[in-house]
């Protein structure tokens, strides 16, 4: 009958306005999900860019296993890549072997709660052997699903040497 073609003309209607409305609702969260993403993106792409580019050696690691590195770690320690330094099996490799014990047992506090230095400085050495003076800064981290480490590592050495210069040359003027 009439009565039921017009009842479902006006039912089609109103699903069909519906529809349209729920289309034009997600196309908005669609493009705000987009512009999330993006802006992530950027954020993420800036930090990597921070991190590389920083004057200071970064490493993240958990149980002494390199998760990320930054080319001044490499530099630093005389590497070619940070790649070699990510690929290491044990990145204790880059301290002096006096030091390995009080690594290890910063390491093995710190995530307890320890009372554990988060500035100290530490002896290291670099690809051929030669043992320089670093400073290490260190905290505990989430990464991912897991605590892990990080070390931002400056050089000393030439710091050091200088200074050792200095109290040389101010004892000398002390004796003069």
């Amino acid at each position: 009958s009439a009565v039921k073609r017009d009842i479902v003309k006006q039912y089609s209607a109103a699903l069909v306005r519906k529809l349209e409305q729920k289309t034009i609702q997600l196309e908005t969260a669609n493009q705000a999900l987009q512009k999330q993403i993006a802006e992530r993106e950027e954020v993420s792409t800036r930090l990597e860019t921070l991190i590389e580019q920083a004057n200071i050696g970064v490493l993240v690691h958990r149980d002494f296993k390199p998760i990320l590195a930054n080319s001044e770690m490499a530099r630093i320690f005389g590497y070619k890549s940070k790649d070699e330094i990510q690929n290491m099996p044990d990145c204790r490799d880059l301290v002096a072997d006096g030091e390995r014990a009080r690594i290890a047992a910063y390491n093995e506090a710190r995530p307890k709660g320890g009372d554990v230095p988060g500035f100290y400085p530490l002896k290291g050495k670099r690809v051929d052997g030669t043992v320089i003076d670093i400073e290490n800064r260190e905290f505990a981290m989430q990464w991912g699903d897991r605590l892990a480490v990080c070390s931002m590592i400056t050089d000393v050495t030439e710091q050091r040497k200088i200074e050792a210069q200095l109290r040389q040359s101010q004892r000398l003027e002390a004796l003069g």
